[in-house]
C-alpha cells in the first residue's frame, strides 16, 4: 500500500517539504508544550519556580538516556 502512494507520486520534493513542515509544526508544539504550558501548571500548583525544578531534573535525564537498555 505504501510502495502503491509512493509510485503515484508526482512530486516527491513537495510531499518531503510537506512532511518537513509537518514535522517542525509538532515539535515547534511540543517545545510549547514543555517549556511553557508545563511550567505554568507547575507553578499554578507549587507556587515553585518549575525552570529551577527542571534544572535539577537535568543529571536523571542525562542518566536516563545515557543508560538505556535496549
Amino acid at each position: 500500500m505504501i510502495a502503491a502512494k509512493l509510485a503515484a507520486m508526482t512530486d516527491i520534493l513537495d510531499a518531503l517539504r510537506l512532511l518537513g513542515m509537518f514535522m517542525v509544526t509538532v515539535i515547534v508544539g511540543l517545545l510549547i508544550h514543555a517549556l511553557v504550558v508545563l511550567p505554568i501548571i507547575f507553578f499554578a500548583i507549587t507556587r515553585k519556580n518549575p525552570y529551577k525544578f527542571m534544572q535539577g531534573l537535568r543529571e536523571a535525564m542525562v542518566t536516563a538516556f545515557g543508560t538505556d537498555s535496549r
